[in-house]
């Protein structure tokens, strides 16, 4: 017999109504959504903007295989995917700079070298952290 894991469910994490940021109702990154309600979910649920209901954070998506440890409001840091779907973005929770990087420091690194040219870009507040090849960090910094 063969257990099926459950779908994760955002559950009562809301870090993404802090740290992202939605342009179609004027919030900025790094603050609290108006419409958020830290661990009970969002206020306006029912009618909120298109981007909040497309949105699925990586670990929605399965990374961490849904370990709760790596559940954004415990690792204090929100993975998405970068625009082009290959590489990583952690909006870590400048509350708690550094945490969600320790905790996943072995994970992406492993996650690196599989994925041979492949990076995780940090976002932490003002601060911008690139963990990859310097190769690749110089061939993207010249098509900038």
């Amino acid at each position: 017999m063969q257990l099926k894991m459950a779908q994760p469910t955002c559950g009562p994490c809301t870090l993404c109504c802090k740290l992202l940021a939605v342009p179609a109702i004027d919030k900025p990154k790094d603050q609290w959504c108006s419409h958020a309600k830290p661990k009970a979910g969002c206020g306006v649920y029912e009618t909120r903007p298109e981007s909040c209901r497309e949105f699925n954070c990586l670990w929605l998506q399965g990374l961490g295989g849904g370990a709760l440890a790596l559940r954004p409001d415990r690792l204090h840091g929100v993975m998405t995917a970068t625009t082009d779907g290959e590489n990583i973005c952690l909006h870590e929770d400048p509350g708690y700079r550094g945490a969600a990087r320790q905790t996943l420091k072995s994970s992406l690194e492993n996650w690196r070298q599989a994925k041979r040219g492949r990076y995780v870009i940090v976002l932490c507040g003002d601060e911008r952290v690139f963990i990859g090849e310097r190769s690749t960090f110089n061939e993207l910094k010249e098509r900038a």
